[in-house]
Order: C-alpha cells, then sequence, then structure tokens
C-alpha cells in the first residue's frame, strides 16, 4: 500500500504500527508522521490491503496528530480503542476504532496541562492493564523521560506519574523513544529505550 493510491491517503512519512480485531476482521493503523495523521487498513486478506478509515490532525475533533509516531490500541467494555503520540503536538490523542470505517476522537493531553509534564515530543507508546485498569506509558523524546496516563475512561485521560533522567535511579532515560511492557508473573515491567544514553 502506498499514499495516495487506491484510497490510503495518511501513509506519508509512515512510522509505526499497531493491529486489532473487530468481528472477525483484522486491522492496522499506521501512524504518518508527515501527513500528521494516522490510516487504518483491512488486513484481513493480506494479499488485497484495502483502505478503510483514517484521521487527520486539525480535523473532525483530532487535534493531536501532528507529526505522529507510536500507536498502540486497547479494548475496554468491548470497545475498541487507540492511543498516538503526536510528537509535534507534544502530547498524546485518544480515538474510539471500533468502527474502523470512521475513527472518532475522544479526547487528547499535551505537555504542562492538568499534571502532564513528560509528554513534550511525546514518541512512544505502550497500554496495559493492572488491577482492572488500563493505562498508557508515554515516552517523550525532549522530556528525557516517561508519562504514565491513566485511559480507563478514554474519553477523560488522567495523568498519574511521570519521571525524567536523572532523577529517583533513572538514569537512561535521554531521548526516551520506545516503550513497551510485559508481564511476569503478577508483575508489571516496562523498557524504555534512550536514544541519546544509548541504552535502555
Amino acid at each position: 500500500a502506498t499514499d495516495g493510491a487506491n484510497g490510503f491517503e495518511q501513509l506519508d512519512g509512515a512510522r509505526c504500527v499497531d493491529t486489532f480485531v473487530i468481528g472477525g476482521s483484522t486491522y492496522a493503523i499506521v501512524t504518518a508522521a508527515t501527513d500528521n495523521g494516522v490510516q487504518i487498513i483491512d488486513v484481513s486478506d493480506p494479499f488485497a490491503l484495502a483502505a478503510v478509515g483514517d484521521a487527520t490532525d486539525g480535523a473532525n475533533g483530532f487535534d493531536v496528530l501532528r507529526s505522529a509516531r507510536g500507536v498502540d490500541t486497547f479494548v475496554i467494555g468491548g470497545s475498541t480503542y487507540a492511543i498516538v503520540a503526536g510528537y509535534g503536538d507534544n502530547g498524546v490523542q485518544l480515538l474510539n476504532v471500533s468502527d474502523p470505517h470512521h475513527p472518532v476522537a475522544l479526547a487528547s493531553a499535551t505537555d504542562g496541562q492538568d499534571g502532564f509534564d513528560e509528554l513534550y515530543n511525546a514518541h512512544g507508546v505502550a497500554t496495559f492493564v493492572v488491577d482492572g485498569k488500563t493505562y498508557a506509558l508515554v515516552a517523550a523524546r525532549d522530556d528525557d523521560g516517561v508519562q504514565l496516563i491513566d485511559v480507563s475512561d478514554p474519553a477523560r485521560p488522567v495523568a498519574v506519574w511521570s519521571v525524567t533522567d536523572g532523577v529517583d535511579g533513572f538514569d537512561e532515560l535521554d531521548g526516551a523513544r520506545g516503550v513497551v511492557t510485559f508481564a511476569i508473573g503478577a508483575k508489571t515491567y516496562a523498557i524504555v529505550t534512550s536514544a541519546y544514553d544509548s541504552g535502555a
């Protein structure tokens, strides 16, 4: 699939991708940094990809998709959601993708607002569940840190915690970029890549 062909309108500067399943069909959501948006693709037939929906910064309530980078999807109560790191907007955009043909803007959060203090140049994002609540961990490249967000209500994200490189024993977060979470036993962990510390 190529930007500008066969209905694909949001693939210029494609950066990150995640997949999800709805009604027996498999979809991919791709972030496009140059197009400032996301493209949703039906990949149920991997030999015949189909553009089904998209969203662009500044249209239809989407206000934090500029230079979109990381993306992760999650399910709450039978609905499927996505969270996108809006690098150029210094924040995150939450959207409902339960109807992949018509993604809906729900809420956004930006650096310096309502307790969000580690979202400047938000780059990577990963979601996880602890004690029935859904959280997102965002790596912010030029804040040199990570922001933890409660997204259990995707329409009302809440800042929970954050940390910056050089504080409380965190010494490999300079230029934080990628992030992934995982569980071992009853504990949940995250690993974050550090571009400028050349570590994780």
